[in-house]
């Protein structure tokens, strides 16, 4: 997400001010804060600020949550297989631009409804 500091009463960085018109770029820059976005069937989400978009933080973070026998359906980023593999729960990495659902039962598509939902 794109990092502000919106409501703040001091400013914690000497930037410059963001112009009218312009977008922010897709790719991750000082200008974005990356966040863990996590969610189960039952709806028990897990929410955290990043401090950078690295295997160590994602590892960190996400791996209290993870019970051994349970199923760990990702994107196809690598720190995901070896969180499955120290926690000893199966893996279904599904990559959004080659297929949505693997076996009619694992997809992250609730993963991006949290994230659309959470960034509104």
């Amino acid at each position: 997400m794109a990092y502000s500091e919106k409501g703040s009463k001091d400013l914690k960085n000497n930037r410059k001010a963001n112009k009218r018109g312009g977008h922010m770029s897709k790719k991750y820059n000082e200008s974005k804060v990356a966040i863990l976005l996590s969610i189960d069937r039952s709806e028990h989400m897990v929410s955290q600020v990043l401090a950078a978009d690295t295997k160590a933080e994602i590892t960190l973070h996400l791996q209290p949550y993870i019970t051994e026998g349970s199923v760990l359906c990702s994107d196809g980023a690598h720190a995901y297989k070896d969180i499955a593999k120290v926690t000893q729960c199966a893996h279904k990495r599904l990559i959004s631009t080659q297929q949505r659902v693997i076996d009619k039962d694992y997809h992250i598509q609730t993963v991006n409804g949290a994230i659309a939902h959470f960034k509104d």
